[in-house]
């Protein structure tokens, strides 16, 4: 019961500055160098397909020590882990993670995918 209660502790506590405005000199230093954003390099990440609900799969992640976040994928709600630098990490991050989710059998094919801006 503790750990389960630690659990819903961490993920309301995760969720805390969703709905928050950034900072105002964070906004002036973002607009004042547009070249900046426009080079931007891309973010990889691993989409969790899961066969359970979005926030069981979040918990699982949590409670193994994962830090995952919740993004729309094509319309759906998906669990994604990372940002990773390159598409390598990421799937580097894969590898030593499917011997476990396999001992869980609740994931179906995780995949790495390239962050749209």
């Amino acid at each position: 019961m503790r750990k389960m209660a630690m659990m819903v502790a961490i993920l309301v506590l995760a969720g805390c500055d969703a709905g928050k405005a950034p900072d105002a000199p964070k906004v002036q230093a973002q607009a004042a160098s547009p070249a900046a954003s426009q080079v931007a390099t891309p973010e990889w990440d691993i989409q969790m397909n899961a066969k359970e609900a979005v926030s069981d799969i979040a918990a699982w992640l949590v409670e193994h020590g994962y830090a995952s976040f919740v993004a729309k994928v094509d319309g759906k709600d998906q669990v994604l882990l990372g940002p990773y630098s390159s598409q390598a990490e990421a799937e580097q991050k894969l590898a030593e993670l499917i011997p476990k989710l396999n001992k869980a059998t609740r994931f179906a094919d995780p995949v790495v995918i390239q962050r749209t801006p």
